[in-house]
């Protein structure tokens, strides 16, 4: 069970797909749960692959004077995680919320992050576009308030100074000390004292004004030189321009109290942008060991000429490279299942498939009936949703399906049988055809067969019902 989640936020200034392949890049990478990335100038022909990560995208396209990937965000995270986050697609192409399921991660409501990049206020995307980029977050936070807590991470090149976000119930002092900014609290209902925000960055732009009052509208809070970690609000972006704080992990308000620590990274080498570390104290439900149903191989018939073309076909150099990119892969699971597909798509190519003869016999058993019916889609079911995620409610579930399928299954075995008889009792005399139908119902196909010839048959009952004859074949009776 995690005890915590630690998240990443940064714009990588472009050139993901080649700044990825550095081994520094990657494991820094490495020790955080969940990372967004703002600025990855993707493209829908790039492809993307970090180990040990699964990947949420979401690319603006083209540029249309160099042609080139621009724009766009990437959500990494890790798979273990896969169960509890959920991609929302937004409006707006710079923009990716993620839903944090409330049941993975023990909270009483869904939390919707937010990976945004909005470009600068003199960028020529705002003219591009028919809608306005902040008023479209704006209609989005407002839209997930509604459905859980909301949180923010990116780049929104809005700058807000040391303005106050004034939240309605709280107090926000301004004379504390650095010591004394912790919250107050340790469940979502207890009210928190707001410490004063420090912000290195004294300019105040439109957009972090905009900014300021989304959040005071939806009651949340800039984390940024307010809570342990980033006490001074040092500044994110450091171009030949100057220096701002334009970068942001902002969050509602029951959701402060579970924040651990945020602090801004040192400046990278590949942009002018310092990542942003959150860490918050989020619990995941234990990972147990479900065993997860893999691909079986095909049953082939194995003769030399079909050996001869499999082991052609395994050598060759597309052969070798498919191998080579099955062991890339970042899980066991993977890589079992991949190399199932490969080895009988070789194996269809060179050998011949064997057939399978199999009787077709009819259940003594139908489910006709529709109660029995809801009772055995019931049974599956909760057998499916123990097999995803096992815990004590959906055992019981499971036991109690099981139980009222198979009391039901035996109740209308005998209900058909009782059936049958009655029929049976009732068919009249002239009706033979019905009758031995019946008895045949009740009774399997005979499989064994006499060795006994039928002209020997005749010729014993000929002599048996023969009231004249006294010669009786007493080693014929012996054999039989």
């Amino acid at each position: 069970m995690t005890k915590g989640l630690k998240l990443l936020s940064h714009n990588i200034q472009g050139g993901v797909e080649r700044k990825l392949l550095f081994d520094d890049i990657l494991s820094s990478l490495a020790l955080y749960d969940i990372v967004f990335l703002q600025e990855t100038w993707l493209i829908d022909s790039n492809q993307l692959n970090v180990n040990g990560f699964s990947i949420f995208r979401s690319d603006r396209g083209s540029h249309k004077k160099k042609h080139t990937g621009s724009g766009g965000v990437v959500t990494l995270y890790k798979t273990k995680l896969s169960k509890g986050l959920t991609k929302i697609p937004s409006k707006h192409k710079d923009f990716m919320w993620v839903k944090f399921d409330r049941n993975y991660f023990n909270m009483p409501n869904d939390l919707y992050f937010i990976n945004c990049y909005i470009p600068p206020e003199d960028s020529v995307v705002h003219l591009d576009t028919n809608y306005d980029i902040l008023e479209v977050l704006f209609e989005e936070v407002a839209k997930f308030s509604r459905l859980g807590y909301v949180g923010i991470a990116g780049d929104l090149n809005a700058r807000t100074g040391n303005a106050l976000e004034f939240l309605t119930g709280h107090h926000v002092d301004v004379t504390d000390t650095i010591s004394d900014r912790i919250c107050v609290g340790s469940n979502d209902n207890a009210p928190i004292q707001l410490p004063f925000r420090h912000n290195r960055d004294k300019v105040k732009n439109k957009f972090g004004s905009k900014l300021l009052e989304i959040i005071e509208a939806h009651n949340m809070v800039i984390l940024n030189g307010r809570v342990m970690g980033d006490s001074f609000g040092e500044k994110t972006c450091f171009t030949h321009n100057g220096s701002s704080t334009v970068d942001y992990f902002i969050l509602s308000e029951p959701l402060v109290c579970k924040v651990d620590y945020m602090q801004v990274r040192p400046q990278t080498w590949y942009s002018d942008h310092s990542p942003l570390e959150l860490s918050i104290l989020l619990t995941t439900q234990p990972t147990l060991d479900v065993q997860i149903p893999l691909k079986k191989l095909n049953s082939y018939l194995w003769d030399d000429e079909g050996k001869e073309k499999f082991q052609n076909l395994l050598s060759n150099d597309d052969s070798k490279q498919n191998l080579t990119n099955i062991s890339k892969l970042s899980t066991i699971d993977e890589c079992v299942s991949s190399l199932t597909d490969f080895l009988n798509e070789c194996a269809s190519k060179a050998l011949k498939p064997k057939k399978h003869f199999r009787a077709n016999k009819k259940s003594t058993c139908t489910t006709d009936k529709p109660e029995l019916q809801r009772a055995k889609s019931a049974f599956n079911k909760s057998w499916k949703n123990l097999r995803l995620y096992r815990n004590k409610d959906r055992h019981t579930e499971f036991i109690k399906a099981r139980s009222r399928y198979n009391r039901l299954k035996y109740l209308y075995y005998n209900y058909n049988k009782e059936d049958k008889l009655y029929k049976l009792a009732n068919i009249e005399s002239k009706d033979p055809k019905s009758f031995w139908k019946t008895i045949k119902s009740f009774t399997k196909k005979q499989v064994d067969h006499s060795n006994i010839c039928p002209r020997s048959w005749m010729d014993y009952f000929k002599g048996l019902f023969n009231v004249k004859s006294t010669n009786i074949d007493t080693a014929f009776l012996d054999y039989v």
